[in-house]
């Protein structure tokens, strides 16, 4: 592999791996703030946890890209040998990932726009769901980092030639 590629890979894994302890923390919190708030509620009229097709998609897409980026990485023999189908193969779940971030972002803006309250700021909430808040802006924006960062080493291989050197090279 080319020191290149090798140095954006295993940036990339940092990253990935940044993103998927995000997500993991942010939905222990979640449900951690859902159980302190149903305590006190009798049970009939307890609040439950939902989670929606696109929870679920963006814990496999980054589990997905965390899990295929290390053994990229780390791996002994490249599981795709062609660049071209690996390329299309991550393309899934990068684009995912980068595109349902751009919809959560642009309803952020819209929603700041319409109502006149900026969505990027943590005053109007309570004291207690202030790290929530937080957490839950550093989830979105570090999802959309990593599927900007993930796209571009997408295109690496790409436009530079092959991450492995031809077969012929070996001695």
């Amino acid at each position: 592999m080319s020191p290149l590629l090798y140095g954006l890979r295993l940036w990339l894994v940092l990253f990935t791996f940044v993103n998927f302890t995000f997500i993991m923390a942010f939905y222990a919190w979640d449900r951690v703030l859902v159980d302190k708030m149903n305590a006190d509620v009798p049970d009939g009229e307890k609040m439950p946890i939902v989670y929606v097709w696109d929870d679920y998609a963006v814990i496999t897409s980054s589990v997905v890209l965390f899990v295929s980026n290390a053994y990229s990485v780390f791996g002994k023999k490249p599981l795709v040998q062609n660049r071209f189908p690996r390329a299309f193969l991550m393309l899934i779940p990068k684009l995912f990932l980068l595109g349902y971030q751009l919809h959560v972002m642009h309803g952020l803006v819209r929603a700041s726009n319409e109502y006149g309250m900026n969505q990027f700021s943590c005053s109007f909430w309570s004291e207690e769901l202030v790290t929530v808040y937080g957490m839950r802006l550093a989830y979105f924006f570090l999802l959309l980092f990593t599927g900007f960062f993930t796209v571009v080493e997408m295109f690496v291989p790409l436009i530079k030639g092959p991450a492995y050197p031809p077969k012929d090279a070996h001695y």
